[in-house]
């Protein structure tokens, strides 16, 4: 098990005002300022940090996955649903869960409760950008691991998103970790605290094609109504 902490951060408000826009290009200046206070604001109080351990997998039967418990002994099964399959060719698993801490939460219920809705809306969107950073960190720490043993990696799985794959699936997946460790935990909703916390999985192994981590757009719950998968086809078209 390890912990990372030192992980680079920017944020680039007119690339932000993009994303809060569902993709519109156009921003006024005003907003544009708006925003880099925000990601001024969230900049500063973001704590981002990074828990992992690689997990043997043992195997899957239909739709559960099974990996070595967390003490070592037995294992631990992941109801994964239909796309179970996608861990088949792994050996290890890269659990992981990061989070950039409860700042950015609280600085935007304290503008929101002082009456200044714009920003506290603006700083959350700080946040949410400055969470995929760290995930992105994450996803390039779990290549790195690969590379080095000369394998491939999977797509990184996470419970609420891969269908199939309910939230509740986070409590299996969170009991690998000592998430206490990074000030992080389960609420009873299965929910992480803070909010802006994300737990995934992604398979190592030999025979795993890529060396990359991919994209589950088309397993995610959440396809039908993505802006950036929208986006993605027109700019395919």
């Amino acid at each position: 098990m390890d912990i990372v902490t030192d992980i680079a951060l920017s944020l680039d408000p007119e690339r932000m005002l993009i994303a809060v826009n569902n993709g519109r290009q156009e921003a006024k200046p005003k907003m544009v300022e708006r925003m880099r206070q925000a990601a001024q604001i969230a900049g500063e109080v973001a704590q981002p940090q990074i828990i992992y351990d690689l997990i043997p997998v043992q195997g899957r039967a239909d739709e559960a996955l099974s990996l070595t418990s967390a003490n070592g002994n037995g294992e631990t099964q992941l109801h994964m649903g239909a796309h179970a399959d996608l861990m088949d060719h792994s050996r290890l698993a890269f659990v992981s869960v990061h989070t950039i801490g409860a700042g950015v939460d609280e600085k935007a219920r304290q503008l929101n409760a002082s009456g200044d809705t714009l920003l506290s809306y603006f700083v959350d969107s700080a946040g949410v950008e400055l969470l995929g950073q760290v995930g992105a960190h994450a996803r390039r720490l779990a290549e790195k691991l690969a590379q080095e043993r000369k394998w491939g990696v999977t797509a990184a799985l996470s419970p609420g998103s891969l269908v199939g794959w309910p939230v509740e699936g986070q409590v299996q997946l969170c009991s690998l970790l000592p998430l206490s460790r990074i000030g992080v935990h389960l609420n009873d909703s299965c929910l992480l605290i803070p909010f802006k916390s994300v737990s995934n999985m992604i398979g190592l192994g030999p025979d795993n094609p890529s060396q990359k981590v991919g994209s589950i757009c088309k397993f995610c719950m959440h396809r039908h109504s993505c802006w950036r998968r929208r986006a993605n086809k027109k700019e395919v078209a």
